[in-house]
């Protein structure tokens, strides 16, 4: 995939920023039923996340304004697990997932946060970057028969935003860790 210039940029100043509710309910939404001619569909690519390292995630998004890239990605269910494996490391849940509630009230999506993780060429530990991921994937748009172990399958489409946490960067400097991809 060719690299984006920077040619669809946003004025001095402007922001594409969207929050959560805006991202599943207008864009993700907007994807999976096929209305991506409104504006700001433009800004966010679609790629194949877990065939790049998170180094090169910028140069592959349109530039938004601020440390944050947004991408639709489909995961690859392997029997009960998503296929997180990049290159040179893996994509791992922080913790539970959350739920993405529309105006009644009604869980309409699922928030999973991913913290990227380096193998260490050395040891092929896993080391642990500054690099996030929120990943927002509708509920009913979940595969089919999760208890089939055997069935390899690609989710519909999920709209995962990328960025660097300043926190993972101060823990790892006090653990004495530092290498290129946590800066």
């Amino acid at each position: 995939m060719a690299s984006p210039a920077a040619t669809e940029t946003f004025a001095p100043g402007v922001v594409f920023d969207p929050d959560e509710k805006q991202l599943v309910f207008h864009y993700l939404i907007g994807k999976l039923s096929g209305n991506t001619g409104e504006a700001g569909f433009s800004y966010i690519r679609e790629i194949d996340l877990y065939q790049h390292q998170p180094s090169q995630i910028p140069t592959l998004a349109h530039e938004s304004g601020h440390k944050k890239w947004y991408f639709f990605s489909r995961l690859c269910k392997q029997g009960r697990n998503f296929n997180r494996q990049v290159a040179g490391g893996f994509w791992r849940k922080t913790g539970a997932d959350s739920d993405v509630n529309n105006d009644s009230g009604t869980p309409t999506a699922k928030k999973t946060v991913l913290r990227y993780y380096m193998k260490d060429p050395i040891t092929n530990k896993a080391v642990e970057t500054r690099w996030l991921m929120n990943l927002y994937m509708l509920i009913e748009s979940q595969p089919p028969n999760p208890n089939n172990e055997e069935s390899d399958m690609l989710t519909p489409w999920t709209l995962c935003v990328v960025y660097r946490s300043r926190w993972a960067a101060a823990r790892s400097r006090r653990n004495g860790r530092n290498n290129a991809d946590n800066n």
